[in-house]
Order: structure tokens, then sequence, then C-alpha cells
């Protein structure tokens, strides 16, 4: 921050000739400038440098793969077709009205399914289901290839796949997104909550897995 510096000038003391007023005229009988001393128009006041550097990509991979993720199923539905794939760049955002904000790639299949239908599922994975969530990394010919895989259900407020065998799963109603780069980043409000049993969920520390960069 930039801090005023004194002048130089010495201060006379005078009052102001009558009906001037002390906001507008100074001390010295001349009208007030608007700008405070160090943004005087036409002053040699010494500005901070902003020096533009490139980005140090090693340092910039490492530090975002210090940033800790869960490792999710998410779950959509779109007429009788059904999908799910692995998502672990997930995080809660807000208590009220309780919302969860999930990247996704763009040019993926769940992505367009996910504009169209305005709604996702989050299945949350225990410690030693990584076997569960590396089949949903396999990319698959036809939607709900990966589901037929592992026994689920449809939820009952938004219709969308739960999975059974999880420590619970979430019904999410899609309320904003933020298309940038190459993921879209997806707003959703909780509407539903299934508890299936307590226990330590899945994260990327638990495997030798990384996804960010």
């Amino acid at each position: 921050l930039l801090s005023p510096l004194l002048s130089s000038e010495p201060t006379n003391h005078t009052s102001p000739a009558p009906g001037m007023r002390e906001s507008a005229i100074g001390a010295m009988g001349k009208p007030r400038s608007p700008w405070p001393p160090y943004l005087e128009p036409g002053l040699n006041w010494p500005q901070p440098r902003y020096v533009p550097m490139d980005l140090d990509v090693a340092a910039k991979t490492t530090l975002l793969k210090t940033i800790p993720h869960g490792l999710f199923i998410c779950g959509v539905a779109e007429g009788e077709a059904v999908n799910g794939f692995t998502a672990s760049w997930v995080t809660q955002g807000s208590f009220k009205p309780p919302l969860v904000v999930m990247g996704v790639r763009s040019d993926s299949t769940s992505h367009g399914m996910i504009q169209r239908t305005g709604r996702f599922s989050l299945n949350v994975m225990e410690v030693g289901q990584q076997e569960v969530v590396a089949r949903f990394f396999r990319p698959q010919a036809a939607v709900g290839g990966r589901l037929a895989e592992v026994p689920y259900r449809l939820g009952v407020v938004l219709g969308l796949p739960l999975l059974e065998d999880c420590l619970g799963g979430l019904e999410c109603e899609l309320v904003g997104h933020v298309a940038a780069g190459d993921h879209t980043v997806f707003v959703g409000e909780v509407k539903a909550a299934v508890l299936h049993r307590e226990g330590e969920a899945l994260t990327m520390a638990h495997t030798r897995w990384t996804y960010g960069g």
C-alpha cells in the first residue's frame, strides 16, 4: 500500500477568506486539489513496479497436488440411460442451503447428461473400496456399462443412481456452473441423503493415484 507523503512546503495557518469553505480552499488560498499528494498528476512520485513472471510449472504442479481430494462415484440418469464415473474434485460449498461443488471433464458423456438433466448424485466410498472406484475410471462404450458391475438403486427423490455398498449417497439438483478450462465446475444443492453406515471415507491419500497439478 502507498502511504501519504508529508509536504515540504511550510504550513500557513491563516484562516480562509470569508465565504471560502475549508473543504474547497486550501490554507494558502489556492483551490484544494482533489488528488492526495502521493497521486498528484504531474509529480514524479515513485510508483510500485509489477514485473511479469512466467509461471513456475513444476512448483504449480507440486502445490496443486497437495490439495486433498476424496474419491466419489458420481451418478447421472437421463431417461433410461444411467452412468457413473469417479469424481475427486469435490467439496462442500455452503451450509444453507447445503451445496456441493464438483469439477467434471467437459468432454465426458456424463458432463452432457448433467447439463441436460440438471442433477447428479455423489456416492461416498469407504477406505478399502479402491477396486470399486477403479472400475469407474475405465471408459465404457455403452452408457450404464460401469454401473452394470456394481449394485445400485435409483433414489426416490431425483431418481439418481445410489450405490448399495458405500458409506452413503447424496442426490443433488444443479443450481449453477462455471465453464472454464477443460473442466466445468458444477454446483449442486443436496435434495436427499442416504446413510448406509458410518466409516472412514476413501481419499486420494489412501491410494497411489493422483489427479491434479
